[in-house]
């Protein structure tokens, strides 16, 4: 794996993420995330294309200051949200392994998220 990358950081809340590895036309991310005092961490497949909707997606709500992004993994239920509310962004998630623990988090961010999380699945 690599060296983590930190994708966001306030008071209340830490996003931090990786790519391990990259096989044909799928990668696989490493996701970090603490919200609270609460922590979990989980893994993401993606399809290059729909990472390329993802980026786009990104990039537009960036330009416009509205919309949302769901990120959903190819292999199970976790998820993570990031959308505008009230002229904020709010980023809601699931992260979770496949047996028995999860964490189910939100917090607000401000939009340099947006822009972060671009330019880390752009690499």
């Amino acid at each position: 794996m690599q060296e983590n990358n930190e994708i966001y950081f306030s008071e209340n809340a830490k996003m931090q993420a990786n790519l391990c590895y990259h096989i044909e036309l799928n990668k696989t991310y490493e996701f970090m995330v603490e919200s609270n005092y609460f922590s979990g961490r989980t893994t993401f497949c993606f399809h290059v294309d729909d990472l390329k909707k993802i980026i786009d997606k990104l990039n537009a709500m960036s330009m416009h200051l509205s919309g949302e992004c769901v990120i959903n993994d190819a292999d199970s239920n976790n998820f993570l949200k990031v959308y505008f509310t009230e002229q904020r962004i709010k980023v809601e998630g699931l992260f979770g392994d496949f047996d028995e623990q999860s964490l189910k988090f939100a917090f607000y961010a401000d939009q340099t998220i947006l822009r972060l999380l671009s330019s880390f699945f752009s690499k």
